[in-house]
């Protein structure tokens, strides 16, 4: 990425901060070097581990790394030949492999939910055996325990088993009566790893022995008794042994931290990479920032972008601005007001680029999307130098030089006050020319001016849109917003007057503005003016639209209403009808008994039916409009439905598009039917419910029967499956008009037709008994049944 835009556009200064929230010297120094990346796949993976982890902190509500050891260096130290680490040093391996064991058991209830998160941690490498090799070795401030060898602890007691001896030896001494004169202090010290006796001088060759030395007042001789000199020597030559010991255990320990040296440099340069994503997440979770959507077309859509820098100036009240490009237009000319934000945007932009690139969050809206790209070119700012002997003219054109063989398809090309500098007649076409050859090679441009001549150029290209950063006319104050497809005036004079620049000057000023300047300043101020009246025009129309819309909805619901409680009304006269007609159907089998003894209805009087149906007429007066079944069961896969269209039952299996269902009718064959030919299949209830169906409204029809209805039904010959509907049929018949009792002539047979017909009639609730060969003369061939009322 080109060096120089990286500086304008801040993106170290975003390093900085992040920088600061590792814990390793290694993870600031990966943080500083963080590349920005071209392919789309590394940087949504690098976006998606620091959301994970940012989640996975503000769940445990800690960072689980508080240091990491400079493994690297300690390995380096240990591989040199003879090397022996020192015990701290290998304590700051043992610890970093609690680090690592800490580490992989903090991530792992995250395995499946944070998968990205968990594809790093799982490389790490456990080695407890070493760990606990130190930690057992060694304290934590350094010494080498007792436990660390057998030989270690035998010594060790020889040692204190010696010391105890000289110590009881020179006590006696001390507290002797005889040398009460001449030792100067009564305590037993230390000299040159011997032990000695503190003499005063004039008694310094009262012992036979080794003068150690003398204090540095020169008021006591440190000597050492000749009789001590074997028990001293033994404590000296116990003290090597010790040390040999010592080395020997420091030495085993340091040839194991050099074989595992490989699993040591895996694991810390994982533990650095977390450091590295661990700083990201808390900095992310500082400026609120989010993943936004990552293409590779050149498309930016930034929804309340805030500058990271600014958040860290201005908190809450840095203002979010959009910013939209790569769309419909390649290119956006912003012009406005001095110190509007038109800067700010393009630093924005750019930086926010860069971040999304780096694997950074951005401070924006959820669903903000963001292109990338191969190169990204800035000329932010004021770039004169001084020491170069370049004028801010000058330093641009060296700046365009620079990059305009660089410039394709996939560059981000933000060009900070194009064309200033010069003649503005001259910067004009230059600002032109270039935006000619941002155009001509297909990269993707935001460009600030002043220039009203590029302003023009942007209003007569398709590919180029004018924005402005929007100045409230009132306070006299930029909003900092951004106003898409207006161009703004610079507004220079009014901001004087507002600063407080003496009228005088302002006069004078506004004299020297010339005809042509001032009727495009006017032209550009009544465009604005205009799109401010359209908008608020359009939001006008917007609210006009939403509130007729809600109108539309509450009519709706107030029809709808009316209709249910039409329907209620409906339903409830046709129960009443249903109730009438069961009362005058029984009304009317009773005249049927009291007029004919026997069941030829076509003599009975005809005047019985005419009676019935004008009662019918007198109190049912209201005849319902057909109502649409609305589809309400909700079937799942395996329930048994009644199919009314095939009027058989069938299995369901799923949904289908357009208000179809998937229906197992036969084994292995489905067929796809309307949602509404479908329902709950209740076995005998079904012949039930395809009657009321067929209701939709109430009107009747009573005629006199002209055929006979028998007694009995013979079946003799047919098979099980012809003659159950049959008998059904006889037997609803025989129920509607009275018959108390029938006769089934289905002969011996096998005897399965009866048995079949009688196990069928158990079923039935009107039946109250079924016998069989009971009949005089009959036989078992003809089954007798009981029909109650």
């Amino acid at each position: 990425m080109h060096q120089k835009s990286l500086e304008n556009l801040e993106f170290f200064s975003i390093l900085n901060l992040i920088e600061k929230k590792a814990v390793s010297p290694m993870g600031k120094k990966e943080i500083k070097q963080l590349s920005i990346e071209r392919d789309l796949n590394i940087i949504r993976n690098r976006l998606e581990i620091v959301k994970e982890i940012r989640e996975i902190i503000n769940i445990e509500g800690f960072t689980p790394i508080q240091n990491i050891n400079d493994i690297p260096s300690l390995i380096k130290e240990a591989k040199a030949e003879g090397a022996i680490l020192s015990p701290l040093k290998l304590i700051d391996i043992a610890d970093f492999l609690s680090t690592v064991s800490f580490l992989k058991k903090f991530f792992s209830p995250y395995k499946d939910s944070h998968s990205f998160t968990w594809e790093k941690i799982k490389d790490l490498i456990i080695i407890d055996e070493l760990k606990e090799r130190i930690k057992n070795s060694i304290s934590p401030d350094g010494e080498i325990v007792d436990s660390a060898s057998f030989e270690l602890e035998n010594i060790r007691k020889d040692i204190i088993a010696q010391r105890k001896a000289i110590y009881d030896r020179l006590e006696g001494m001390i507290y002797s009566h005889k040398f009460k004169n001449v030792v100067q202090d009564d305590f037993v010290t230390i000299r040159n790893d011997r032990y000695v006796i503190p003499v005063k001088p004039e008694f310094k060759g009262y012992f036979h022995g080794i003068i150690h030395g003398q204090s540095q007042t020169g008021l006591t001789y440190f000597v050492e008794p000749i009789e001590l000199v074997p028990l001293n020597n033994e404590l000296h030559l116990l003290l090597i042994k010790e040390r040999e010991e010592k080395l020997k255990i420091l030495k085993d320990l340091t040839d194991e931290v050099r074989n595992f040296s490989a699993s040591l440099l895996s694991n810390f340069k994982i533990l650095v990479y977390f450091d590295l994503v661990i700083a990201i997440a808390r900095y992310a979770e500082e400026i609120k920032g989010i993943i936004p959507l990552i293409n590779s077309k050149g498309k930016i859509k930034i929804i309340e972008a805030r500058h990271p820098l600014l958040i860290q100036t201005k908190g809450d009240r840095c203002v979010p601005i959009d910013i939209i490009l790569g769309d419909k237009y390649q290119i956006m000319v912003i012009s406005g007001a001095n110190a509007g934000g038109k800067t700010a945007a393009l630093k924005t932009l750019g930086l926010l680029t860069l971040m999304t690139q780096a694997g950074i969050p951005i401070p924006a809206k959820e669903g903000s999307e963001i292109s990338i790209f191969n190169q990204i070119f800035a000329d932010v700012g004021d770039e004169q130098s001084l020491t170069e002997d370049l004028s801010t003219f000058s330093s641009k054109i060296l700046f365009l030089k620079e990059i305009e063989k660089g410039i394709t398809r996939r560059s981000l090309v933000l060009l900070d006050e194009l064309g200033t500098g010069t003649d503005s007649n001259e910067g004009s076409a230059l600002a032109m020319g270039v935006v000619d050859l941002i155009k001509e090679r297909g990269a993707i441009s935001a460009i600030t001016t002043h220039l009203d001549r590029l302003k023009a150029y942007a209003y007569l290209s398709d590919d180029v849109e004018n924005v402005s950063v929007q100045f409230d006319s009132e306070t006299f104050t930029p909003t900092y917003k951004l106003h898409y497809g207006t161009a703004g005036t610079s507004r220079g004079l009014l901001i004087a007057k507002e600063i407080g620049l003496p009228e005088t000057i302002l006069k004078y000023a506004e004299k020297y503005i010339d005809q042509e300047a001032k009727e495009g300043i006017d032209l550009i101020e009544r465009l604005e003016k205009l799109k401010e009246e359209l908008e608020k025009e359009k939001e006008e129309v917007a609210f006009a639209h939403k509130k007729l819309i809600q109108a539309r909805k509450r009519v709706k619901r107030i029809i709808n209403n009316l209709k249910e409680k039409k329907y209620q009304i409906l339903e409830k006269t046709k129960k009443e009808g249903l109730s009438i007609i069961k009362r005058i159907e029984k009304e009317l089998r009773e005249g049927i008994r009291k007029q004919k003894d026997n069941l030829y209805l076509d003599k009975f009087p005809s005047k019985l039916f005419d009676d019935a149906k004008e009662r019918i007429n007198a109190e049912i007066k209201v005849k319902p409009s057909k109502k649409k079944r609305e589809f309400t069961f909700k079937f799942k896969e395996g329930d048994e439905v009644w199919i009314r269209p095939l009027k058989k039952k069938g299995i369901f299996s799923s949904f289908l598009k357009n208000s179809k269902c998937e229906v197992m009718v036969e084994k292995g064959v489905k067929i796809a039917l309307n949602e509404k030919d479908l329902f709950p299949y209740k076995g005998d209830n079904i012949d039930k419910r395809k009657k009321e169906e067929k209701q939709r409204g109430i009107s009747f029809s009573i005629k006199p029967t002209s055929f006979l209805v028998k007694k009995e039904l013979n079946v003799v010959g047919l098979t099980v499956e012809e003659a159950i509907p049959i008998v059904d049929k006889f037997i609803d018949t025989a129920i509607l008009h009275g018959v108390k009792e029938v006769e089934i002539i289905h002969g011996i047979g096998s005897g399965k037709l009866g048995k079949a017909i009688r196990e069928h009639l158990k079923k039935h609730s009107y039946i109250q008994s079924i016998k069989q060969g009971e009949i005089p003369g009959a036989g078992p061939g003809v089954t007798q049944v009981e029909i109650g009322g």
